[in-house]
């Protein structure tokens, strides 16, 4: 009877444990909907999100949570598992923000900022470790790429009405001042962010950080959760970084959507009749699928 029932506790454990291996075409499906693709120069992409209001800026629709990774952030939009995780957000050199994707996956890619009692974060280039690799000047040039929240809204969920706008984050910026702290677990564990004293109580205590667990489907939330558990959804890549950006281009396939242009004009005018015009269409169609399928198989 022990047999039959290990097995079961076993998948159980491995499923939120392990993290799902999947094409980069997933997170190019899932943003479709909500903006566009460019080129950035050279083979390098970027997605530009559909937004009305020229004040949008990314990490604002969510809230920052304390896990067993640090600071993290939670978004509320479809495609946040993946725009606020792997890579990073950028207006440098673009009209407006874009998302140039890698494959690390981070618990956040901001820099943070204290100035008096506003906290600060903007989207910033990291390494794996944490690192900046921005300059100061690149990085503190612009007070349209920061957030400045009161240290007391840390805690919630954040509302527009909580962020500080362009002329008072420009004079927060000019005494604000890098803020990082020390989680002591097994060791002491330097993090990027404000301790995690923000979050006490009203008692003085603060909880446990939740361990993160893996999502092995976006849209599918785990049956069973326990009190200190945080699932996220975080995929590995089968692709490298280059292997993102020829994904992109597969998507994109300019060479091959000139050439269907070219053969639909060309039957434009002519006098056969409608079903011999679907027939070669559908010649037409199965050629550029070919195409593709044959191009897809040399970026694997």
């Amino acid at each position: 009877m022990l047999f039959k029932v290990f097995p079961l506790i076993l998948l159980t454990t491995v499923s939120s444990i392990q993290r799902p291996v999947i094409d980069f075409d997933l997170v190019i499906e899932t943003l479709k909907p909500s903006g566009t693709w460019e080129s950035i120069g050279g083979e390098s992409y970027a997605f530009r999100p559909v937004s009305t209001s020229p004040q949008w800026r990314p990490l604002r629709e969510g809230r920052w949570l304390y896990t067993d990774y640090g600071w993290t952030w939670e978004g509320r939009n479809p495609g946040s598992w993946a725009t606020d995780h792997y890579g990073t957000w950028s207006k440098k050199n673009t009209a407006g923000w874009v998302w140039i994707p890698e494959r690390l996956w981070l618990p956040a890619s901001v820099e943070w900022l204290q100035s008096g009692t506003y906290l600060g974060w903007r989207p910033s280039k990291l390494d794996r470790f944490s690192n900046l690799l921005e300059s100061e000047t690149d990085r503190r040039s612009d007070p349209s790429e920061w957030n400045f929240v009161p240290l007391t809204k840390i805690k919630d969920a954040l509302k527009p009405e909580d962020f500080a706008d362009n002329a008072t984050t420009e004079t927060l910026l000019k005494n604000a001042v890098p803020v990082d702290h020390v989680y002591v677990a097994y060791r002491e564990i330097p993090r990027p962010g404000p301790s995690q004293d923000l979050l006490k109580s009203e008692s003085g205590e603060v909880s446990q950080p939740p361990v993160i667990r893996e999502l092995q489907d976006p849209l599918r939330p785990p049956e069973k959760t326990g009190p200190g558990d945080f699932y996220v959804y975080r995929p590995t890549f089968h692709q490298d970084n280059d292997g993102l950006m020829r994904r992109v281009h597969l998507f994109l396939n300019p060479r091959a959507q000139k050439e269907n242009e070219g053969k639909i004009k060309e039957t434009v005018g002519d006098r056969r009749s409608e079903a011999e015009k679907r027939k070669d269409m559908r010649k037409i169609e199965d050629a550029l699928e070919q195409e593709r399928k044959k191009m897809e198989s040399l970026y694997r």
